[in-house]
């Protein structure tokens, strides 16, 4: 991942690959990091992305802050997660009530497996702590096509049908809603 500051030639690498990073059609992937589209926080000053390291077959999120040219682990092992599965790291979305990862996932109830739902983890990037972690559509035939924070507390989730619903992340009630109505300035193909 490369950061390039706009109307200039400077550009620094933040995230590279290993050295030994191999990829070929004799041995296929070897000592490589997976990473997925990074997204800037809301006032700009750092950038976060979700990494699969091949090698420790593990999923972290990063956390790249612009100021101080610093990169932390945010969290390692986030709970849930079709990422353990195969080495896809969804990408995050950083609004003002923290950074979501929306993700198949596998899921099983008392009597076995069930199927994949759609999976979303919230996570508050001040203290490192799962805010929301749980299943966001009904069955597999419905998936997750945008989100966009109304505010700290509700995120909004636009489902492949059409629909709308509001999750309340403090009580993890959803809610069917009318479609948000977007700001002029807007761009639909921003959100995630």
């Amino acid at each position: 991942i490369w950061v390039w500051e706009v109307g200039s030639d400077e550009s620094v690498l933040i995230a590279g690959q290993p050295e030994e990073a191999t990829i070929s059609a004799e041995i296929g992937f070897e000592h490589m990091i997976e990473r997925s589209v990074p997204e800037w926080s809301p006032d700009g000053t750092q950038l976060a992305w979700g990494e699969f390291n091949l090698d420790a077959w593990s999923y972290q999120i990063m956390v790249y802050n612009l100021e101080d040219e610093s990169t932390e682990v945010l969290i390692t092992a986030p709970p849930s997660g079709f990422q353990d599965v195969v080495f896809y790291p969804y990408p995050p979305s950083w609004g003002e009530g923290g950074i979501v990862f929306i993700q198949p996932s596998f899921v099983s109830d008392d009597n076995g497996p069930v199927g994949f739902r759609e999976f979303a983890t919230i996570i508050d990037p001040t203290d490192e702590s799962v805010i929301f972690n749980g299943i966001v559509t009904d069955d597999e035939s419905d998936g997750i096509d945008a989100w966009q924070w109304i505010d700290e507390t509700v995120l909004t989730l636009a489902h492949d049908d059409g629909s709308w619903e509001a999750l309340d992340v403090e009580s993890g009630e959803l809610s069917e809603i009318e479609a948000p109505e977007m700001p002029a300035e807007v761009d639909l193909g921003e959100c995630q």
